[in-house]
C-alpha cells in the first residue's frame, strides 16, 4: 500500500503548477489593462474630433437615415468573451441581459463564451463572430459594424441596442446596455453641442452630403468600438482580479496540504519506529 503523505506531496506539486499559471495569466491580464487604458485615451480624442467636424457641418446632419427609426425587428448585441477565467463577470451580464430582451428579439453575439452561456438558457442566436483578440484594432469589427448599419438601413432592424460589460474600475464591471441605432438626437446633441464650431466657412471635397455620409458612419464605427475596447478592459479586468484570487486560494491549500503531508509522515514515521520495537521487544523473548 502507498504511504498517503507521499499523494500529499503529489498533491502540493501540482497546485504549486496551477499556482504559477495563475500568476502568469494576472500578469498577463493585468499589462493589457494598462495598455488598453491608454488606447481608450486616445480613441477619445479622435472622437473628439468627428463630433467636432460634424458639429460645423450644421442641422442637416440630424437628417441622416441613421437618425430615423424603422419599421423591422429589434437587434440585441451582446458583448462577451471567447475565454473564460473572468469570475462571475459573464453570467451577471448574462443575467442582465435576459431580464432586459424579449424572446422574439434578434441576437447577435460577439464571443464564444457568450453564445454557449445563451445556449444553455435556450436562447438562439442569428449573427456570432468570434471576439477580438486581446487588443482589439478596429479593422477587426468592420465586418460586424458594416453588417449592423446596412440591415438597419435597409429597414429590417427597427433598433440596435448594445449590452456590454461597462468598466468601473479594476475590480468593478457592471452590466450595462446603450442604443446603438438610431441615433439618439438627444444624446447626439448634447455630445457635439459643447463643441465649439471653427470660424470661417469650410469647404468639403467632393460634397457635403458624401462627406456627412461617411463621418456619420465614422461616428458609429468609433462608438462601437469604444465598447468594445471597454468591454475587452473589464474582461482583462475581471480575470485579472480572479487569477489573483486564484493564486491566493493556491497558496491557501497548498499550507493546508503541507500540514497534513508533515502530519501524516510524522505519524507514518511513529509507525514504523513502534513497529521496529514492537519486533525487537519479540525478538528478544525467543
Amino acid at each position: 500500500m502507498a504511504k498517503r503523505y507521499i499523494v500529499f506531496k503529489r498533491q502540493v506539486s501540482e497546485i504549486e503548477d496551477i499556482e504559477e499559471m495563475a500568476k502568469a495569466l494576472e500578469k498577463i491580464a493585468a499589462a493589457n489593462v494598462h495598455y488598453l487604458n491608454i488606447t481608450s485615451k486616445k480613441m477619445k480624442e479622435y472622437d473628439k474630433e468627428i463630433k467636432r467636424i460634424l458639429c460645423n457641418l450644421g442641422a442637416g446632419t440630424l437628417s441622416h437615415p441613421l437618425f430615423r427609426q424603422k419599421q423591422g425587428k429589434k437587434l440585441n448585441v451582446l458583448l462577451t468573451s471567447e475565454k473564460g477565467l473572468c469570475g462571475p463577470l459573464l453570467n451577471k451580464l448574462l443575467d442582465f441581459f435576459d431580464l432586459k430582451t424579449k424572446k422574439e428579439d434578434k441576437i447577435l453575439v460577439i464571443g464564444k463564451k457568450g453564445e454557449e452561456l445563451l445556449r444553455e438558457r435556450g436562447r438562439k442566436t442569428d449573427y456570432f463572430f468570434p471576439a477580438q483578440k486581446e487588443i482589439p484594432q478596429k479593422e477587426d469589427i468592420k465586418r460586424i459594424e458594416k453588417l449592423i448599419i446596412s440591415q438597419f438601413l435597409a429597414g429590417r432592424l427597427s433598433e440596435v441596442v448594445i449590452f456590454y460589460p461597462s468598466f468601473e474600475s479594476l475590480a468593478v464591471q457592471n452590466p450595462s446596455a446603450f442604443t446603438l441605432l438610431p441615433i439618439e438626437e438627444r444624446k447626439f446633441r448634447e455630445e457635439t453641442g459643447e463643441i465649439k464650431e471653427v470660424e470661417g466657412l469650410p469647404i468639403y471635397e467632393p460634397n457635403k452630403k458624401q462627406i456627412l455620409d461617411y463621418l456619420i458612419k465614422e461616428y458609429l464605427g468609433l462608438v462601437f468600438y469604444q465598447v468594445i475596447l471597454e468591454t475587452k478592459l473589464s474582461e482583462l479586468s475581471a480575470r485579472t482580479v480572479a487569477m489573483e484570487e486564484a493564486g491566493e486560494n493556491a497558496q491557501e491549500l497548498i499550507k493546508q496540504i503541507t500540514l497534513r503531508y508533515f502530519r501524516e509522515k510524522r505519524e507514518q514515521t511513529t509507525k514504523s519506529i513502534n513497529d521496529l520495537y514492537s519486533h525487537h521487544k519479540i525478538f528478544q523473548t525467543i
